[in-house]
């Protein structure tokens, strides 16, 4: 309880409740990406901000503070699902990486009252370049005869990997 006094006028008394909120204490993402790229899902512990592929899966983990009951996922500040509570008191949530924005979170008092439990965390969308293709032998063009075997080296770059080069010819 307080009150204000000064010049010998005093306020009516007041009193502060004191209440421990539960906040999110450690996030991990586990980033499950687009079948073509063939990359194997990564986990990244103590995440936050999100940078992956549009069409990534991001399972999104949460260690809270404390017990929490429930709790729920926001984008852009409107909430677009309800946190799973795991067995051993954690939460989970997952969406489809698809456009740039924001997300956080917010967990559940022991009355059911929501509060904001973490800052807000960006989410950017890459862009997937696309694959290159070179010769690098013979590097340039030369006559061959009918029954002259032609060496050929190709290179080929992607940004998350290449899975199968065909070197297409008719005679």
């Amino acid at each position: 309880e307080y009150f204000v006094e000064s010049a010998g006028i005093r306020s009516s008394t007041f009193s502060i409740d004191v209440a421990d909120l539960p906040y999110v204490d450690r996030l991990d993402l586990t980033y499950y990406f687009p079948q073509y790229t063939g990359l194997d899902s990564r986990t990244q512990e103590g995440g936050g901000d999100i940078a992956a592929l549009s069409g990534t899966l991001v399972e999104v983990r949460i260690h809270p503070s404390m017990a929490t009951p429930a709790g729920q996922l926001l984008m852009d500040g409107e909430p677009v699902g309800d946190l799973a509570v795991e067995t051993d008191g954690t939460l989970l949530a997952s969406f489809h990486v698809a456009e740039h924005g924001f997300y956080s979170i917010e967990l559940a008092r022991d009355n059911g009252e929501m509060v904001p439990a973490s800052p807000e965390y960006t989410i950017d969308v890459l862009e997937d370049r696309e694959p290159s293709i070179r010769f690098s032998d013979p590097g340039r063009d030369i006559t061959a005869s009918p029954i002259e075997e032609v060496y050929l080296e190709v290179r080929a770059d992607d940004d998350y990997g290449i899975g199968d080069i065909r070197l297409v010819y008719s005679v």
